[in-house]
């Protein structure tokens, strides 16, 4: 068996680090090497810090998980620093050190992914350096370009698409809601899907239904409009919201499209015992090993928004509609290289001949209490992969 050191790239005071730790206690007897977030993008040369933290390391092989950044305010404001150093034309740097905490405020999330790539650029140059000079073996959970493909929603669809992955189609954006509206109806689209190309957990996203005629249009989304003298601002919350009037629709569509925007197809998503619903599986190492059922009355099935978890095997169809999915995330895993755990969001389609894939999530495998052969997706990493 090798000597292997697990190393965490994650904010320790997240819960993500808490299970992953337990996790490696649990099958290895082991803790892994924390590194912060916050301590890596307040050094003045991040290479050269992390390559310090790395000397102590006597082990020859080296696992690396590269945890989401998120929840914290201070990480996230350092990146979109970054990214605003990165060339922002709408952000400069001092305004970006300017910032203060805005509980929800739905902005600059084109800045925060440029941060976050030159961040993780910085992270493989140190760890190519470190392991060449030392001559160690780094094996990554996922790449940083496998993170980054998958942060990019717009581009990850394109990818699979191109590959003949079953996927929403995608739609032309327009410049404006009215445009889109007119586009649409133009095309009898009548449904589509809103959503920022660097969001996540339905930030931003926004379901629009037209009518035929083009007599009524409806959003529905987590985001709420704010408007303090004068100035409209939107807020992510944990609550869907339903808006009729055009100018409201207009608004919104507006704040989506400065952050970078993707449209497309409205699936109809299966039902559950009267509810929407479609799947997250998560796929390790290649292979597909644990699901969740998410069940909601709205169009957005994430269950931080107040939706519960069900069991497609209680659908009629369910055991062979999870079998597509299983197969279906499978099959994405082996077009997509460096990708060792991620989460696939996934709908079948009613008429059950296929899956859709809606979206791929680097940091998916958040699902406590799902488990595979009686692990949790944490302790599965820990098992799947060789030490």
């Amino acid at each position: 068996m090798q000597s292997v050191t697990w190393v965490l790239i994650c904010n320790p005071e997240n819960r993500r680090q808490r299970f992953f730790t337990e996790a490696l206690r649990k099958q290895r007897g082991k803790l892994p090497v924390v590194i912060s977030y916050a301590d890596i993008l307040g050094a003045s040369n991040p290479v050269e810090y992390l390559v310090k933290k790395l000397e102590s390391i006597k082990n020859q092989y080296i696992h690396l998980k590269i945890e989401s950044p998120g929840e914290s305010f201070e990480v996230t404001k350092a990146l979109i620093i970054l990214g605003a150093r990165e060339g922002s034309k709408r952000l400069d740097l001092e305004s970006a050190k300017k910032l203060r905490y805005d509980k929800g405020r739905f902005k600059y999330l084109k800045e925060w992914y440029f941060g976050y790539r030159f961040l993780l650029k910085e992270i493989d140059c140190a760890l190519s350096c470190w392991a060449r000079a030392s001559g160690r073996i780094v094996r990554y959970v996922n790449q940083p370009t496998a993170i980054l493909n998958m942060l990019d929603k717009y581009r990850c669809q394109q990818f699979l698409a191109q590959r003949g992955v079953a996927t929403p189609k995608l739609i032309p954006v327009a410049e404006d809601v009215t445009t889109l509206l007119d586009q649409l109806r133009m095309t009898k689209q009548c449904s589509v899907f809103i959503k920022p190309k660097y969001g996540s957990s339905a930030t931003g996203v926004i379901a629009l239904r037209v009518k035929p005629d083009g007599s009524k249009c409806v959003a529905r989304t987590s985001l709420e409009l704010s408007k303090t003298d004068g100035v409209v601002q939107c807020y992510n919350s944990l609550k869907v919201r339903t808006y009729h009037k055009e100018k409201d629709i207009a608004a919104l569509y507006s704040t989506v499209l400065e952050e970078g925007a993707y449209i497309e197809q409205w699936l109809p998503k299966p039902q559950l015992k009267g509810q929407n619903f479609d799947l997250r599986v998560v796929v390790i190492n290649g292979k597909a090993t644990h699901h969740v059922t998410r069940c909601s009355n709205t169009p957005m099935t994430n269950l931080h928004l107040g939706n519960q978890r069900g069991d497609i095997l209680h659908h009629k169809s369910g055991a062979f509609m999870l079998k597509n999915a299983y197969d279906c995330a499978e099959n994405v895993a082996s077009l997509s290289s460096g990708a060792g755990c991620f989460g696939a969001d996934i709908i079948l389609s009613s008429s059950r001949s296929r899956a859709h894939i809606i979206e791929l999530n680097a940091f998916g495998d958040l699902l406590p209490g799902i488990h595979y052969q009686s692990k949790d997706t944490y302790e599965t990493q820990v098992d799947f992969l060789p030490c």
